[in-house]
């Protein structure tokens, strides 16, 4: 077979490997060369169970998801995919463009917002916000309304666990243990768990939750 003109080898999995040829696109050749998925990819990324691509169409760029023998698994539809650590593992974060219309200056603007699919593309939490950001050392991720006017929580399963109801969550302390979260609200501090229910009302201008033992205490000014 003839050898593929490459400019970057990575090993995808066992006996299979990312190769970048010398148009910078992406495809996965085995080991005695044979290409198992085509050159037609600007991004490849893996998990044990399919692969994360993208491709440009007409001059945009769509992300969908591929089995390893290069069978579609999901659609490229998505403006962007990816997986985070703190969500179940067949659970991935995708993004959507809209167009925006800006009355102050006439015009259409393109903007992203984000949701929670399965590998199946059902819907698990709605494509209708601002950021889905990680709690390091946590199952949990912060989510954002449009325009960033509340922030809430959701778990690994994409579910809400609380509401976009607060001004900001602010990631200051945090560990796998944590049972409660510090909230912000009109620029005051409070403290609620994981069920939304009030541990520490909304009337401090700082609030710290610090480890005790079995326990927690709480510093507030």
């Amino acid at each position: 077979k003839d050898i593929i003109e490459a400019n970057g080898i990575e090993a995808a999995r066992e006996n299979l490997f990312k190769v970048r040829n010398n148009d910078g696109l992406v495809g996965i050749i085995d080991k005695k060369n044979n290409v198992i998925i085509p050159f037609i990819y600007t991004y490849l990324t893996f998990s044990d169970e399919f692969i994360i691509a993208a491709k440009d169409v007409k001059g945009k760029s769509y992300s969908g998801l591929l089995n390893y023998d290069g069978s579609i698994l999901l659609n490229f539809k998505y403006h962007l995919l990816s997986r985070y650590k703190n969500l179940r593992h067949d659970l991935l974060i995708a993004w959507t463009e809209e167009k925006i219309y800006n009355y102050k200056f006439s015009m259409y603007k393109t903007k992203t917002f984000q949701g929670i699919i399965d590998v199946k593309g059902k819907i698990i939490l709605p494509l209708l916000y601002e950021f889905i950001s990680p709690i390091n050392g946590t199952d949990y991720l912060t989510i954002a309304n449009r325009n960033y006017s509340s922030e809430g929580v959701i778990n690994s399963n994409g579910e809400i666990v609380i509401p976009c109801e607060y001004d900001e969550i602010p990631h200051d302390f945090f560990n796998d243990n944590d049972k409660f979260i510090t909230v912000k609200k009109n620029y005051l501090y409070g403290v609620v768990d994981f069920n939304n229910r009030t541990v520490l009302p909304i009337e401090f201008e700082r609030v710290v939750i610090q480890p005790h033992k079995n326990d927690y205490y709480f510093a507030v000014s």
